[in-house]
């Protein structure tokens, strides 16, 4: 439980640690996932740009950036993206698409994945 390891101090994101550095990656340096991602470890430059133009602008943009770097959690119930995208509502009613992450874009979950019985209908 990720909220239990928080409160203990315990849990310590991995996302800084082992980060390339500009000096020895190069642009050839790609990871491809089956689907065609870029799955290459970030730089931390790169994580912290994406921080700047994605995630701190939005007005949830302080929770956000303290979930997606240093492991804290959602308040329970609000159901709101980073980009104010609500799901208070029905999975029903939600817009088809796919969601990707604030930081680097990768694929998170598509709308056709949701069921009803998702914690946010």
């Amino acid at each position: 439980d990720i909220d239990a390891a928080n409160e203990e101090g315990q849990y310590v994101p991995k996302w800084g640690n082992n980060l390339i550095s500009y000096d020895s990656r190069t642009d050839e340096d790609h990871i491809l996932s089956s689907l065609g991602f870029d799955i290459k470890p970030m730089l931390r430059e790169e994580v912290l740009y994406d921080v700047d133009v994605f995630v701190k602008p939005n007005p949830r943009g302080g929770l956000s950036q303290s979930v997606l770097l240093d492991g804290a959690t959602d308040e329970p119930n609000v159901k709101i993206t980073n980009n104010e995208y609500d799901f208070s509502g029905s999975v029903r009613n939600i817009q088809k698409g796919m969601f990707v992450c604030a930081v680097g874009g990768l694929p998170l979950f598509t709308t056709v994945d949701l069921s009803p019985t998702t914690a946010s209908s």
